[in-house]
């Protein structure tokens, strides 16, 4: 019998009762029995003729077996019921989610950022963060959809333009409009703004469809495994989850600053927004609508007269240089023979022991510090198909892209000069990025990166082992329950499962921040280590 590690009872495949319950009873059972036939003990032969397949007790024991197994899915099915993850979805909505969350699955919820708009100085914006207020400024995006003006605005004497933090009265994940969309003024606009204006330099974000099944069974685990009552650490935990369908997970800090404080950091769902800061680039809606719901006096959970504080947390970037082992010159591995450039580990600092852009001579022509010798000789120029192939960290987007190389200078053995045959789409190269040979695995090590670090949490906000508060203050859940607040050596393993079995070896020689360190005020709230620039090399 197989055994499920999940599950606390017996797996049988299809034919196992059959075979190995059954006809192996049955065959026992006839060993002990005179063939009447002939008198004398059954044979192997004849025990094997009479359970041959298709015949009599062959088939009955085949049915039971067919009938064994149509019970054995229901049984399977039931207990999957039993833990929320595994349940279906009226399961979950109408026996855990009354059960552990009476309050449902959350609703969708609109996108929110930052837009420009153009008036005459002194004309103001009103603006409203109850979504759908009727004194409040409402633009009109390109596909209809309405956005609304959270904070009133002023534009400043001396100026024509101001800044405004806006949010989809509508919801789902088609209202986060991008950097740039126009956006036209419908309602209570100053008379002197021009009525056309622009998305600012960042997408919006925080816009989601209704809670998922899985989503709403992470947050009844959740509510299981810590469980909510009084106020504890625990209930803002639960109370911070469900102020939007946006918000990822949260942390505590219990009376961070004195009795009866609180401080909630909380952190944003991914979706589809590409970058190292998208979990902690909180949406300016998202922020506004866990303050209203956990501080008071007007949070509609939490005790009159307790001092609660909600912040996203601060990004700490950690540089990374990772080793490979992958195949040399093939498909899943380097795509040169003899990679460059490899990674010197006795060069100072330590980041610049591979090949950092150190200068930009023009947009295809830039200068990397590097030690390492470029292949076959040396030092000398690499020109055309003998050019090593290269690609470059793209930071802000968490990503490598391909280079399109004419040429490498290595004359002056310290740094070495790159020529491109064109500009990489949609990139500039700046001081400070990092090059590597290519590898046409890029997308997956990204990707495994990404993970990696969107898997970590933010750290204390003060010294637990020197600060008197240390006993109270500290973080919850704990690093050691669920998100982990240190960077290092496990990303070797996500990068090595991500890569399946390509690559034999990982190593990771250099990583400029491991922990974040501690805020200089707790009101700043926490730091969390974030995927800054990234190296990959071979091993």
């Amino acid at each position: 019998m197989a055994t499920s590690d999940e599950r606390m009872f017996p797996i049988f495949r299809r034919g196992q009762i059959r075979d190995e319950v059954l006809l192996r009873a049955f065959r026992n059972h006839l060993r002990d029995l005179v063939d009447p036939d002939t008198g004398a003990i059954f044979t192997e032969d004849k025990i094997k003729t009479i359970t041959q397949r298709g015949s009599r007790f062959y088939l009955e024991a085949d049915a039971v077996d067919l009938v064994g197994l149509g019970l054995q899915k229901r049984a399977r099915w039931m207990a999957n019921q039993a833990r929320p993850k595994w349940a279906n979805t009226e399961y979950l909505e109408q026996v855990h989610g009354p059960l552990w969350i009476p309050t449902g699955r959350l609703p969708a919820t609109g996108g929110s950022g930052i837009a420009t708009a153009t008036a005459a100085a002194g004309s103001v914006f009103p603006g409203s963060t109850v979504l759908g207020d009727p004194a409040a400024a409402v633009a009109v995006g390109e596909d209809g959809l309405q956005y609304q003006v959270l904070v009133t605005e002023t534009v400043p004497i001396g100026s024509t333009t101001v800044t405004l933090t806006m949010q989809c009265i509508d919801t789902g994940l088609n209202t986060n409009p991008a950097a740039g969309t126009t956006l036209t003024w419908d309602k209570n606009f100053p008379v002197s703004a021009e009525l056309t204006f622009p998305v600012g330099s960042a997408d919006f974000t925080g816009g989601y469809d209704e809670e998922t099944d899985a989503e709403f069974a992470d947050r009844i685990e959740q509510v299981m495994a810590y469980r909510p009552a009084c106020g504890n650490a625990a209930h803002f935990l639960a109370w911070a989850r469900e102020c939007s369908t946006a918000i990822e997970t949260a942390f505590v800090y219990s009376c961070a600053w004195h009795a009866g404080s609180v401080l909630v950091c909380v952190t944003q769902k991914r979706g589809d927004t590409v970058g190292p800061n998208a979990r902690t680039d909180v949406s300016a809606g998202t922020l506004i609508a866990a303050r209203n719901y956990l501080v008071p006096p007007a949070s509609p959970v939490v005790a009159e007269r307790a001092h609660v504080v909600v912040v996203p947390p601060n990004e700490q970037p950690a540089d990374l240089a990772l080793q490979v082992s992958l195949g040399q010159g093939s498909v899943g591995g380097w795509s040169d023979v003899d990679p460059w450039p490899k990674y010197r580990g006795l060069v100072v600092p330590a980041e610049q022991a591979g090949a950092v852009v150190a200068s930009i001579i023009s947009a295809t022509k830039f200068v990397v510090t590097t030690t390492s010798p470029l292949p076959g000789i040396g030092t000398g120029v690499l020109t055309g198909a003998d050019a090593p192939q290269l690609m470059i960290w793209n930071e802000a987007a968490s990503s490598f892209i391909e280079l399109d190389v004419k040429s490498v200078d290595n004359s002056a053995v310290t740094s070495a000069t790159i020529e491109l045959n064109a500009v990489p789409t949609g990139y500039t190269t700046a001081v400070g990025d990092i090059i590597s040979p290519l590898t046409d695995r890029k997308d997956i090590l990204a990707a495994a990166l990404t993970a990696y670090f969107d898997g970590l949490g933010p750290g204390e906000v003060v010294d637990l082992d020197t600060d008197p508060r240390g006993g109270r203050a500290f973080r919850y859940p704990t690093p050691a329950q669920q998100y982990p607040m240190r960077a290092g050596e496990a990303v070797i393993t996500r990068v090595l499962e991500s890569l399946g079995g390509v690559a034999s070896d990982a190593s990771l020689p250099y990583i400029s921040v491991n922990e974040p360190t501690l805020p200089g005020d707790i009101i700043d709230g926490p730091n969390i280590v974030t995927l800054g620039e990234v190296g990959v090399y071979p091993l």
